[in-house]
């Protein structure tokens, strides 16, 4: 899988840049919807913002970006774990399944099977 990149809302002082992730920082509004168009991210982590300003932020993200995870931090002691299961459960649900039927001995003129 390929390295997560994180944009965190508001202050940050819980989560950094590690082995299995990039963290940028956008400490207001309008820095947020400035680095969002500048980069592809795949998580977005609301802290200290306003209902309204966060609101925003998600009509817009979403609108652009439908397969964004967004969530809200409350506790900064389990975010890590919260992104790692948001992560895997939009691994798990975007699993590509693949189911086909081959019949072209159907139309055979001898009786062929395969078993």
């Amino acid at each position: 899988m390929n390295r997560v990149t994180i944009l965190v809302v508001g202050k940050n002082d819980f989560l950094h840049t590690g082995e299995e992730w990039d963290v940028t920082t956008a400490l207001n509004t309008e820095a947020a919807i400035e680095k969002f168009h500048q980069l592809n991210f795949d998580v977005l982590v609301f802290t200290n913002t306003t209902k309204e300003d966060e609101l925003k932020l998600r009509k817009l993200f979403l609108f652009q970006q439908q397969e964004i995870i967004l969530l809200q931090n409350s506790n900064t002691d389990v975010i890590a774990a919260e992104i790692k299961d948001a992560l895997q459960k939009k691994q798990t649900a975007n699993k590509p399944s693949f189911s086909f039927v081959d019949d072209a001995l159907k139309a055979a003129e001898l009786p062929i099977t395969i078993q």
